[in-house]
């Protein structure tokens, strides 16, 4: 998927969520609940598909989506993530501090401008082709 189909997905995707999570009081939400949202023709992307840009975005750090569960959420807060935590995205290494601020959950606007940075500082960092090669061999 590339980049800025990527970006597309979240810029999307992350105003229902955080309307759902504060709804609902959970953390993470169904995703047959959002699979709507995003058009075929972004999360698209050419290559992939709506299952694909939440792996991506696991990958990446910025959304927390559970596979067996069929739900996806925020990441946890900081103080819930220890160093070398199983809840850490596997392909990256923490962003630096400054980049995050109070960290990428939660529900509110300042929170999605956090993960969108993170997001697009995770381009930098790890090219889509490697996300791309681990999420179809995950699927």
């Amino acid at each position: 998927m590339s980049d800025k189909a990527l970006v597309a997905v979240l810029e999307k995707l992350d105003p229902f969520l955080q309307f759902l999570t504060k709804a609902t009081s959970k953390t993470s939400v169904p995703v047959h609940l959002l699979e709507k949202v995003v058009p075929a023709s972004e999360s698209d992307g050419g290559s992939g598909n709506f299952q694909e840009a939440l792996l991506e975005l696991t990958y990446r750090g910025i959304l927390n989506y559970q596979q067996d569960k069929k739900e996806v959420g925020f990441p946890p807060p900081p103080s819930s993530n220890l160093e070398g935590s199983s809840s850490r995205s596997p392909l990256l290494c923490a962003p630096p501090k400054k980049l995050i601020g109070k960290g990428l959950s939660g529900a509110s606007d300042a929170a999605a401008k956090r993960r969108l940075k993170v997001l697009k500082w995770t381009f930098e960092q790890i090219p889509s082709w490697i996300c791309q090669r681990k999420t179809s061999a995950e699927t």
